[in-house]
């Protein structure tokens, strides 16, 4: 398992769709979701756990989403660098 940790937000964060992935990749609730999300809005930091073979993707989905992900290693960076561009 590998750690996915969303730590805020960018302009143009798309707060229904990142409720959508959350609900659908971690079977969350709506309810549990929407707190997620609103928690991740207020500043709080939101840590994922994922299967290995689902880091970069999850991931790359979240950023693209306007979530700011950290990175737990150092491959999430090539990911992070890439969508920067």
């Amino acid at each position: 398992m590998k750690t996915i940790i969303v730590s805020g937000w960018n302009v143009g964060f798309q707060k229904i769709n990142f409720q959508h992935k959350l609900r659908h990749e971690f079977d969350l609730s709506l309810s549990s979701a929407k707190n997620a999300c609103d928690a991740v809005l207020d500043g709080k930091r939101l840590e994922l756990h994922v299967q290995d073979s689902e880091y970069h993707r999850i991931g790359s989905e979240l950023i693209q989403l306007g979530a700011k992900v950290e990175a737990e290693d150092s491959t999430m960076n090539d990911v992070v660098d890439g969508l920067a561009r």
